[in-house]
Parts: structure tokens; sequence; C-alpha cells
């Protein structure tokens, strides 16, 4: 499997009416952005419009020590060093992933997709398209925002909106 270039999304990528906000746990945040990892895994089938974006959120919840020793062999693996290691970082907007599509175990292997970092069933492998690492996160991002969409952050959480998009639009240009 492999990744598309990375490429710069723009603001009107970001606007699109599905962009949704994803919580990710450490160290898979940090790995998606830097285009290490291709797929995320998840229970449910990914329900977004084909153009629309996530907003990757590097969620507060701490991995487990299995899933950090799983992931560092996984990174030995495929050649990346040095190896993950836990960080503080309170929870924030890392960067923006763009989806290919969501997958289940047949449906993976018809595709012709190969990847280290699925699980398989019953998991769906949520394959990445393409990714952008914001130059400066978005801090200080309160609770669980798990694939609510933004535009519904206006009426919920309007500070939170509003900052969202002044820091998008500044790094976007």
């Amino acid at each position: 499997m492999s990744f598309s270039v990375e490429r710069k999304p723009t603001f009107q990528d970001i606007m699109h009416p599905d962009t949704r906000v994803l919580n990710v746990r450490s160290p898979w945040a940090e790995l998606i952005i830097n285009g290490w990892k291709d797929v995320e895994n998840r229970p449910n089938a990914l329900k977004m419009h084909p153009n629309a974006v996530c907003l990757l959120l590097n969620s507060a919840n701490k991995s487990s020590r299995a899933d950090i020793r799983r992931t560092n062999c996984i990174l030995k693996a495929i050649g990346k060093d040095p190896v993950w290691k836990p960080t503080d970082r309170p929870q924030c907007i890392i960067g923006v992933v763009k989806f290919e599509g969501s997958f289940d175990e047949d449906e993976f292997a018809k595709a012709n997709f190969e990847s280290p970092w699925y699980n398989g069933a019953p998991d769906r492998a949520w394959v990445v398209k393409e990714y952008w690492k914001l130059p400066n996160p978005i801090p200080n991002v309160p609770g669980s925002l798990s694939l609510r969409k933004l535009h519904n952050l206006k009426r919920s959480h309007p500070e939170l909106y509003d900052l969202i998009l002044k820091q998008l639009e500044a790094q976007l240009g």
C-alpha cells in the first residue's frame, strides 16, 4: 500500500460541509500525520462524502504498553527509526487527513491493499489517501469530538469553532 504525496489542503477543503473532527490516540495520530501509518482501525464504516476531510485530533487518551510495543515492532519492520515514544502533549488538532474509504477484511484484500497496521476483522480499515501536518498544532481542544461535523461546532462550541477556522485559515493561506 502506498500513500499519495503529502498535499496541502485548501481552506475550501476544510469548509466542506462534511468535514469532521477525528479523535485518534497517540501514537497513531502522529504516525498517520507523519506518513508512517496508512490505516486507521475502526469498528464502523466511514460515512463521509468522498471529498470531505478529517481534522486529526491527537487524543489525550494514553496508549497501553502493549500498544506501544506493537507500534514499535511495526515501525522497526517498516524501517522507521527512532521508534515512537509517548509524549505529554495536550489534546490538539495536528493535521488534516483524507481517507480513500473504509474496507472490511474481504474488501481490503480484493482492493489489493496491504498494510501492517490493519488489525483485520472485526475492524474496518479506514485507508489514508492524503495527509497534511499542521505547522502549528491547534492546542487545548476539549473533550471527545470524534466524527462530529466541524460546522456543528459552530453551535455547540462557537469559540472553539472560531479558533479552529482562524488558525486553519492562517496556516493554509
